[in-house]
């Protein structure tokens, strides 16, 4: 069972994500929640209306949603939706690598999403389906599940409420997602920091083991051992002189 607690990158930012949680947690759970139920919408109008041939095709929906080489328009609306959304920039997080806090040219710096748009997107909609499936009590996807006729007054409340409880309930302690850290650009090089899941043929992996691939990122892993085998050291944030 994987504990998000329990991990390096929660620890590094409890203090400083609580406290901006304090400051900012309304405005990000309404933003949070409206982001779920359009997600949730697009999907319930999938397997109501276009796959019961009630308007456009579902070859249409296929080419939208089916994976070419290692993504899809499906999958890029997904983390552009939940993966870019919250920004918790370096000074946020007060998270910067040792070799950043030292590096005197701001344009050899970089903020790095330390677990990654794609991966925050698959994450969010994977939790949340699974909570959709605990409200509907089933183990079938829940959006299919809702587009039955049993549910057609009440799928946008389920939906709604289920959101609503979402954010209000799984967000703040998940927030670390979405931190950054400064690191050099060097640091940043495709060559030296994985990018994307850091395997081939990722739309194959199953979602189990793209969850792990998750928890790996969120120890940290990925800075502890990059690429060339070396390792980006995390300190705390050291602004520059402006003098």
């Amino acid at each position: 069972m994987f504990n998000i607690e329990k991990t390096e990158l929660f620890k590094k930012t409890r203090e400083h994500l609580s406290n901006y949680w304090k400051e900012n947690k309304d405005d990000l759970q309404y933003e949070f929640c409206i982001h779920l139920i359009q997600y949730a919408c697009g999907k319930y109008y999938d397997y109501k209306i276009v796959n019961t041939h009630k308007a456009h095709t579902v070859k249409a929906l296929k080419s939208y949603r089916k994976t070419n080489k290692t993504s899809s328009k499906a999958f890029q609306f997904q983390r552009l939706l939940f993966g870019y959304r919250i920004d918790l920039t370096p000074t946020k997080t007060n998270l910067s690598s040792k070799k950043a806090n030292l590096e005197k040219n701001p344009k050899e710096l970089v903020r790095d999403h330390i677990i990654g748009t794609s991966l925050i997107g698959f994450y969010v909609i994977y939790e949340f389906k699974k909570s959709l499936s605990e409200t509907l009590i089933i183990s079938d996807d829940p959006f299919k599940e809702l587009a039955k006729e049993k549910y057609s007054k009440k799928w946008f409340e389920i939906l709604s409420v289920t959101a609503e409880d979402f954010s209000k309930n799984w967000l703040e302690k998940h927030l670390c997602l979405w931190a950054q850290c400064r690191i050099t650009k060097t640091e940043h090089t495709k060559g030296e920091l994985v990018r994307g899941w850091g395997v081939e043929k990722a739309h194959q992996l199953s979602d189990e083991k793209k969850v792990e691939i998750i928890f790996n990122r969120l120890d940290l892993f990925h800075y502890k051992k990059t690429i060339t085998g070396g390792e980006i050291v995390l300190e705390n944030y050291k602004p520059k002189r402006t003098n």
